[in-house]
């Protein structure tokens, strides 16, 4: 198919007259051929790019599927407007009407006349009772006040635990002299030493009162007048306690008691040993001091009695313990 710029290339050449070339210069000759050449190889570029367009593959089709649009949001009146509601209607009162003033009528005004009191004479306020109202005491409030503020700042205490509590004692004893009987009519005396006292007790803590179950041992040694022969003392007790106590402090008591049981003693006299069993008792009189939420601290004086027996005296002795205790 020839196209139409070669056709119209092809008559220019035939109209002009080959005289019109032969006057133009070489110059204008060569450069209306370099533009011929120019124009044909940008013809044949642009048949080539619409060649190359027409190749392509057809565009396929796309069908979207577009929601509808949302509906419009209702109109928010503006702070501008005046939102509050109408204020209410006041509706209008008629104005009062007052009868006419009249001679006849009681009254000038359309409101009664109050009338004068009649003026207080001086019996009558001699007569009159006056109630006289007491104002309240500001020292006793006041020292109501200190009252309460000093039980808020002031230490928290250790409590007395009541119920079941054990401890233990130690401490030294001090016995008095004492004697044995190898025969009926014989008596032999000799000094004690200084000894230890041990011991462990469970009990119960009613408030003041205190019961106690004991258990204590005594020993000590001595040596006997004549001869100076060694004597060896033990005393192992089984006793119920009552004590008695008297609270002076926060943390401190005074403290009385009473213990009684059972004894059991033992002398031995170089090969020779002398027991028995008897009832024995004790006097009890110290201070406690507590120093944690469970735990105290006694400190006691004893004096021991036993009972005598055909082999030996009673026994007595000076104690000075100290118990630690802890509640349960």
């Amino acid at each position: 198919m020839i196209r139409p710029t070669y056709l119209v290339i092809c008559l220019l050449l035939v109209c002009f007259k080959p005289g019109l070339f032969a006057q133009s210069s070489v110059s204008d000759s060569i450069s209306a051929t370099d533009r011929l050449s120019d124009l044909l190889r940008r013809d044949r570029a642009h048949e080539l790019q619409v060649a190359a367009l027409l190749a392509k593959p057809p565009v396929l089709r796309t069908d979207f599927d577009l929601s509808p649009l949302p509906e419009p949001l209702p109109e928010v009146p503006s702070f501008e407007e005046n939102i509050l509601p109408p204020y209410p209607t006041i509706p209008d009162y008629l104005e009062p009407s007052f009868p006419e003033s009249s001679e006849e009528s009681e009254f000038s005004a359309p409101f009664p006349a109050v009338p004068a009191e009649e003026p207080v004479s001086v019996e009558e306020l001699e007569d009159f009772e006056f109630e006289i109202v007491e104002e309240p005491d500001r020292e006793e409030e006041r020292k109501d006040d200190e009252e309460i503020l000093s039980e808020l700042y002031q230490k928290p205490s250790a409590n007395r635990h009541l119920g079941y509590y054990i401890g233990g004692f130690a401490g030294a004893t001090f016995p008095q002299k004492g004697a044995i009987r190898p025969t009926l009519n014989e008596r032999v005396s000799y000094n004690n030493d200084n000894g230890i006292a041990i011991g462990l007790h469970l009990g119960r803590d009613f408030g003041n009162m205190r019961m106690e179950a004991e258990y204590s041992y005594l020993g000590f040694e001595g040596t006997t007048l004549v001869g100076l022969n060694k004597i060896k003392t033990g005393a192992h007790n089984l006793f119920s306690r009552f004590l008695y106590e008297f609270e002076i402090g926060d943390r401190l008591d005074l403290r009385t008691g009473l213990g009684m049981g059972v004894g059991f003693i033992g002398i031995d006299h170089g090969v020779i040993t002398y027991s028995g069993v008897g009832f024995a008792y004790d006097f009890l009189a110290g201070i406690g001091f507590r120093f944690g939420e469970n735990w105290s601290l006694q400190f006691d004086y004893k004096y021991y009695l036993s009972s005598a027996n055909d082999e030996y005296d009673r026994i007595l002795s000076h104690s000075i313990m100290v118990a630690l205790g802890l509640d349960l």
